[in-house]
């Protein structure tokens, strides 16, 4: 009789087991129906700010908040220029060289700025590098990471849990918290991607590397796998399965897919804990099917232009609110922007073409930098 127990015991604990593993990150219920404030923020003053003249620019950079300070670092010739409201630099530092106050690095993939006022900057081939709040390189903090080139053969299954399966994507967010730096994560990897194994990817990749600086390795890879909506339909969504995120100053994670309308909360150890969202306004989610690689790059650049989708998301803590802004496709002439306070729909406002939130300094909320006419600016947004 106790041999039959252990039996079933063992049998039971086996198949609970088989079925977690068929569970990801977004199969608990999520809060379908998140409320709308009865008040909603609809005054808005939309300013167009020019960059400075004297900013010698490739057209390629961010324009990034730092403290209480605007500035933009350019992708290729490694400029850093802090830069005042009205767009004046009021500053130039970096610059492509060998010296403790400049970078070579070839392009930068992505940076970030921790709490600390230490400057990271990625390079294109897993390079990393630190500078301190002077702007100084820390030659000894910097470092590359090794990949182990047999787990990149072609030929080799991939794992979801090795660093060496995923890339960085084309839409590529640098964050910190606390001494670690977190990047989202793609793979093009042969057996193991979106596109040629939609089921397997969309049910275990691993959606963000978590970077231990201090310790100069690959910390966690967190995330199991993408939302219900991506699963069986790759063909359509293969285009927008990227996604954006942040984190608050707790720890805690926003991911936002750029074609679903739901924003994810995970916590500090990434377990998920809510989901809430509504759909940005007059959004065209219509789709093209894409069943060949080649025509990949063709109809992914058409669609970013065309259809609808969540541009980026970020956290303002100087007011508690979660900005998400979304492309709503080539039949309108201007662009979303939502703001969530506490899980709450407060705004669904209008903004221009290509406005993506980079920050806030009181009273405006900032954004990314826009090419127009082959000259960089940004905008600056008052809400009410």
């Amino acid at each position: 009789m106790k041999k039959l127990l252990i039996y079933h015991l063992i049998v039971l604990f086996t198949i609970t087991a088989c079925n977690n593993n068929n569970i990801n990150d977004y199969s608990y219920s999520p809060q379908a129906n998140s409320p709308k404030s009865n008040h909603q923020l609809s005054n808005t003053e939309i300013y167009k700010v020019k960059l400075d003249s004297t900013i010698i620019s490739s057209k390629y950079g961010r324009i990034g908040q730092h403290k209480d300070s605007l500035y933009f670092l350019d992708k290729y010739n490694s400029f850093l220029y802090y830069i005042d409201t009205s767009g004046i630099s009021t500053e130039r530092l970096l610059g492509i060289g060998n010296s403790s106050s400049e970078i070579n690095c070839g392009p930068i993939s992505t940076h970030t700025f921790t709490r600390r006022g230490e400057l990271i900057i990625f390079g294109s081939s897993d390079d990393i590098y630190i500078y301190s709040s002077e702007l100084r390189h820390k030659k000894d903090a910097s470092f590359r990471l090794k990949r182990d080139r047999n787990k990149m053969a072609p030929e080799v299954e991939k794992n979801p849990d090795d660093f060496e399966t995923y890339t960085f994507p084309r839409f590529i967010v640098c964050r910190t918290f606390g001494d670690k730096v977190y990047i989202n994560n793609n793979s093009t990897a042969h057996g193991f991607n979106y596109f040629e194994t939609p089921d397997k990817y969309a049910q275990s990749c691993r959606i963000i590397t978590e970077y231990d600086i201090p310790n100069k390795k690959i910390g966690r890879l967190l995330g199991n796998g993408l939302p219900e909506m991506y699963k069986g339909s790759s063909d359509k969504n293969y285009v927008f399965s990227e996604f954006t995120f942040d984190i608050d100053e707790k720890g805690n994670f926003y991911i936002a897919f750029l074609a679903d309308s739901l924003i994810y909360k995970f916590n500090k150890d990434f377990k998920p804990a809510t989901a809430f969202g509504y759909k940005g306004k007059d959004m065209d989610t219509d789709y093209i099917s894409i069943t060949k690689p080649k025509d990949i790059y063709q109809k992914a650049n058409e669609q970013y232009n065309t259809k609808g989708w969540y541009t980026w998301i970020e956290y303002i803590p100087e007011k508690n609110w979660l900005c998400r802004s979304y492309h709503k496709g080539d039949s309108h002439n201007y662009d979303g922007l939502q703001i969530y306070k506490d899980n709450i729909l407060i705004a669904d406002i209008n903004v221009p073409v290509g406005f993506r939130p980079i920050g806030y300094i009181h009273p405006y909320l900032y954004s990314d930098a826009v090419v127009e006419n082959d000259k960089l600016l940004f905008y600056k947004i008052k809400i009410e």
